[in-house]
Order: C-alpha cells, then structure tokens, then sequence
C-alpha cells in the first residue's frame, strides 16, 4: 500500500459547524502499515489516533470504515464533508 494523506472539512458557518478530519497512511520500520487519524474542530488541537495494521487488506476495510463514515457526515451533523487536499482515489480500494 503506497504512503497517502487525505483532508475532509466539513463546515457550515451558519450552524457554526467547522470539523476536520485528516487520514495518514505509512509504513513503520517493521513493515507494518500505520493508519493516524486527526480530528477536531477547525483551528484546535483535536484528537488523534494511531492504528498499525501487519496486513495490507485489514489496513484498507479499516480505511473503508473511515470512508463510509465520513460520507455519512449529511445524516449525522447536517454538512458533508468535502477533500480539501489528496483524493480517495489514491486508495484504490
């Protein structure tokens, strides 16, 4: 699995809703794949959480529950999330 990062916002200014989320993916000195997700409000430290996976396919049905959360941003807060930087192409998942 090749080394990506990919930013969501999701904001709306009117029901002062500013989130983020950030998704990192690399590799440790072992092989492992280190999958660290950041998240929080706009301009605060946030949250973060670092998950190490030895196989590639357990690494991607993880980065796929991300996903598929992410996308359900309308339903939960009432804005969607959109990439800011990097695509969910590069996953090809």
């Amino acid at each position: 699995m090749e080394e990506l990062q990919i930013y969501w916002r999701a904001e709306d200014p009117a029901r002062n809703i500013a989130r983020a989320y950030h998704l990192s993916v690399s590799h440790d000195l072992f092989g492992w794949i280190c999958v660290e997700t950041r998240w929080g409000r706009i301009g605060c430290t946030g949250q973060s959480q670092r998950r190490a996976f030895p196989e590639e396919q357990e690494a991607r049905r993880y980065i796929r529950s991300i996903m598929r959360k992410r996308a359900t941003a309308p339903a939960r807060i009432g804005t969607a999330y959109r990439i800011v930087e990097g695509s969910e192409n590069q996953i090809n998942i």
